[in-house]
């Protein structure tokens, strides 16, 4: 398939993955109108401790912000836009960074239909593979650090989402979801104030991607895949969700002359996430489990595995909030490099200081490479939602 056939495919087919929300679960509306988050996060991270001197510095930055914005025609035809601020490239090793790389993209820009039991989306998209590299969902400071290398994100594509509801045989409710994608390489994939190129060694995402720059899913044509299914609302327990996943992505045509990526890279994911509530300290608190596995193999498009085990425990009584996560990395059978044991413990505390302004303080011990860090970390995190009739 072309690129022109696969654009025309795009325009045709709606998709939709495990993230979005069901219909039964949504406000109801008689007319068009328009919902947005706003989500925007300073912070200020100080390495107090490095065994590498490069290591030692102090940054303040525009963490991952982004501005969601969901046009509702009805009930069941959106479309939706998610525009992104965060750093583009990381700081130079001994200098003090402020802002640095600092730069804006549309991360997702795609259509929607939900009609309960099925859905579908199609444009550019975020394909929805594990759970924990969601910071909405490990809400630990800088606790996203490790799991968010295996998002996958900046996708143009396509699927189909069925949710059966078998909540009458107190079996809860599912949803299966099939998602096809390429990176995309359009004009979507530019950004602005800072757009590092191919031939911009130190970057950590491209700002004008091309097809000739390689990298993996980077095929033209939708044949990479996300299958996942997730459930919960189960009547024995009615706390407990759970996500499973597999994902294929395709070694670039380009990759080797222009990336390093020789082979598929398939992947698998399980996820657990469980909510009780309890009295601490006389005060209502709710206590947030959660787990995860993934494993890769042939991480971006390279010989090796690579597996993730993350846990972690939140525990909210408002207005704060606290957080303790651990993320075990270990990389293995790449031939010629020796294998990699990293480790990230993050802990964090947060506070509501107004209904829309939360602050946050956070410690995260980290061990890359055999390189061990200590870091302080200081967030100000501004939530907003709004919603508008158009009539």
């Amino acid at each position: 398939m072309g690129r022109t056939t696969a654009v025309a495919a795009i325009a045709l087919t709606l998709m939709t993955g495990v993230s979005a929300a069901r219909a039964e679960d949504k406000p109801q509306h008689r007319g068009p109108w328009i919902e947005a988050d706003l989500a925007i996060q300073l912070r200020f991270d100080w390495t107090a401790g490095s065994d590498n001197p490069g290591n030692r510095i102090k940054q303040l930055y525009v963490e991952h912000s982004e501005f969601v914005i969901g046009i509702h025609a009805t009930d069941w035809l959106s479309l939706y836009l998610h525009p992104v601020a965060e750093p583009l490239r990381p700081p130079l090793p001994g200098r003090d960074a402020w802002f640095r790389g600092f730069g804006m993209y549309m991360q997702e820009l795609y259509a929607e239909l939900d009609f309960d039991v099925v859905a579908l989306r199609a444009g550019k998209f975020n394909p929805s593979f594990a759970l924990l590299h969601d910071e909405k969902v490990l809400r630990g400071i800088a606790a996203v650090n490790f799991t968010q290398n295996y998002q996958v994100t900046e996708m143009l594509g396509f699927g189909m989402a069925i949710r059966p509801d078998l909540k009458s045989q107190g079996l809860g409710k599912h949803e299966m979801a099939a998602q096809f994608f390429f990176a995309d390489t359009t004009f979507l994939n530019h950004s602005i104030f800072t757009t590092p190129r191919a031939t911009d060694t130190s970057f950590l995402r491209l700002g004008d991607l091309r097809f000739g720059d390689g990298g993996i899913a980077n095929t033209n044509r939708p044949d990479n895949v996300v299958l996942a299914l997730t459930g919960g609302d189960f009547d024995f327990l009615p706390n407990l969700s759970y996500r499973l996943s597999f994902r294929l992505l395709r070694a670039s045509p380009a990759g080797l002359t222009a990336g390093t990526e020789t082979r598929d890279e398939t992947g698998y994911s399980a996820a657990l996430q469980y909510s009780f509530d309890a009295t601490l300290w006389g005060n209502a608190t709710k206590f947030l489990p959660l787990a995860e596995w993934v494993h890769l193999r042939n991480p971006n498009g390279n010989p090796g595995i690579t597996n993730y085990v993350t846990l972690g425990m939140g525990v909210e009584s408002t207005p704060w909030a606290f957080w303790l996560s651990g993320t075990l990395r270990d990389t293995v059978a790449v031939p010629g490099i020796a294998d990699a044991y990293d480790r990230l413990i993050a802990i964090s505390l947060d506070r509501d200081v107004t209904n829309w302004l939360k602050a946050g303080i956070g410690y995260r011990y980290q061990r890359i490479n055999g390189v061990n860090d200590h870091i302080i970390g200081l967030r100000l995190w501004v939530n907003h939602h709004m919603e508008i009739a158009l009539r």
